[in-house]
């Protein structure tokens, strides 16, 4: 139980006998006594020994090891009713003459820096935090240390489920099936059979393939169709460009005689705009301005057969 220091203390005869509690901690106005032996850590530790996982792989054995428990006790400054007392004092400052807090206003407590509720205004710290927060704080992460603790030992060492709608229940160490994993898959379509069909009429969710190859639009184009991306597949290394269509081959490049004397159109991109010919390469007709590469001697105004290079073939 704890007691505040206005609370009248026992006398001396009550001091000198041993099982009267001692003072551990002094929040505000409230008078901690703490606890000993708190469960502060706990956990399951699988131990590998080799002559049983040898059995386990000679097929003698079945089972593996029982998870070992092992807990974390510490002593505690103070209990949770306490620190719940203390976050639930009225506002205190600090007297330096009877070394104690006495009780005042909120306003008081709140503008006098030993107050208990004082902030620090100092502009550089971002969360100035006051007494009763940090008690706040402090009851808090121990609430949170009690619910891992918990249910640590209800999964008795085995992994949560990582659906949030269990709340972080170990299904194998129940023996159960999680409700959530079985029911996926179940939606659209009958109940039986051929329910789970993923094409046709009987899934009612199921989308309608792709026009130009016919498969699903989950699933990537075909390898003959003329929108498959064969670099952006699994597996690209196990398909040729042969195998895979014929316009993913790229042509082999013309050899061009006067592909010394070109040089690029980048120099004259003003007079580019009225020169036209075609490639020496592909033999396609371009404008200069698309053109990588121009032969030097064409480089003149309104030239209507320039000998051009084409990106594809430089």
């Amino acid at each position: 139980m704890t007691k505040t220091i206005s609370e009248v203390l026992p006398n001396d005869n009550m001091r000198e006998q041993s099982f009267y509690p001692e003072i551990t901690e002094t929040i505000g106005r409230v008078k901690c006594y703490g606890a000993k032996d708190v469960l502060m850590k706990v956990g399951f530790k699988r131990w590998r020994d080799v002559d049983h996982m040898n059995e386990i792989n000679a097929g003698k054995s079945e089972f593996f090891a029982v998870p070992q428990y092992w807990e974390t006790r510490m002593d505690e400054g103070a209990t949770d009713d306490e620190l719940r007392r203390a976050v639930e004092q009225p506002p205190c400052v600090y007297d330096y003459d009877t070394h104690q807090y006495e009780e005042c206003t909120l306003e008081e407590s709140q503008s006098n820096v030993n107050g208990f509720d004082y902030r620090s205004p100092n502009p550089f710290k971002t969360n100035p935090k006051s007494e009763r927060d940090r008690v706040r704080w402090r009851l808090e992460r121990r609430i949170k240390r009690q619910a891992q603790i918990r249910t640590t030992l209800l999964n008795k060492g085995h992994k949560p489920c990582r659906y949030k709608a269990c709340n972080g229940r170990s299904h194998t160490a129940h023996g159960e099936k999680c409700p959530i994993s079985s029911a996926r898959g179940s939606s659209g379509g009958l109940k039986k059979g051929a329910c789970k069909a993923r094409k046709g009429n009987s899934n009612g969710r199921a989308k309608a393939p792709r026009k130009c190859c016919g498969t699903l639009t989950s699933k990537p184009h075909a390898i003959t169709c003329r929108h498959a991306k064969i670099s952006l597949r699994k597996d690209s290394a196990k398909l040729t460009l042969k195998a895979a269509r014929k316009e993913s081959m790229t042509p082999k490049k013309v050899e061009i005689a006067w592909a010394g004397f070109a040089v690029p159109t980048t120099l004259f991109k003003a007079m580019s705009r009225n020169i036209t010919g075609k490639c020496g390469g592909c033999e396609s007709e371009m404008s200069a301005t698309k053109a990588a590469k121009i032969h030097r001697a064409d480089v003149q105004p309104n030239k209507d057969d320039a000998r051009l290079i084409c990106g594809g073939c430089v």
